[in-house]
Order: structure tokens, then C-alpha cells, then sequence
């Protein structure tokens, strides 16, 4: 079972969102366009615009929050990425 799998007392299932955001990579100017399909308070599932390799840990910006996240690579493959926030 993963994180992505609802266990009883364990982290909250994640909801359907599918809001626009975009990753910000340390050390790299340009932003990585994504769509945010579902998220929990804890984690997220995204869908990147192009395939691309993902450093470990990076920054979730959401259009419309006023916050970035910071996130940790749970799982990436092809152009579909698991996170869970840091």
C-alpha cells in the first residue's frame, strides 16, 4: 500500500482538483508548467505538460494560492508525478 492508497487513520485520500501550477526547480530559472489532478493536505498528484527528470525536492506554486509548496518526489513516471509536501 502507498500513500496514495487510504488506509484507516493514515493520510487523507486525495480530492480531485485540477488546478493550473507550475514547479520551481532549484537552481534553474525557467518554471515547469504542471496540472495539479488530485491533492490532500499532505500530498498531490500532478500532470506535467512535458516529460522531464525531477530533482528529489522542489516548490509546488498553485495559480490562485498565495503560497508555493514544498515538495518531496514520491514517485515520477513519464509525465505523471507523486508528491508529498514537505
Amino acid at each position: 500500500m502507498n500513500m496514495f492508497t487510504r488506509k484507516k487513520d493514515k493520510a487523507p485520500p486525495l480530492v480531485a482538483v485540477n488546478h493550473a501550477g507550475s514547479l520551481s526547480v532549484p537552481g534553474e530559472f525557467a518554471t515547469v508548467p504542471c496540472n495539479v489532478l488530485r491533492m490532500s493536505a499532505t500530498a498531490a498528484e500532478l500532470r506535467l505538460d512535458r516529460p522531464r527528470q525531477l530533482p528529489s525536492a522542489f516548490r509546488l506554486t498553485i495559480r490562485g494560492e498565495a503560497r508555493s509548496r514544498s515538495c518531496q518526489l514520491v514517485s515520477a513516471e513519464r509525465r505523471s508525478v507523486q508528491v508529498r509536501f514537505a
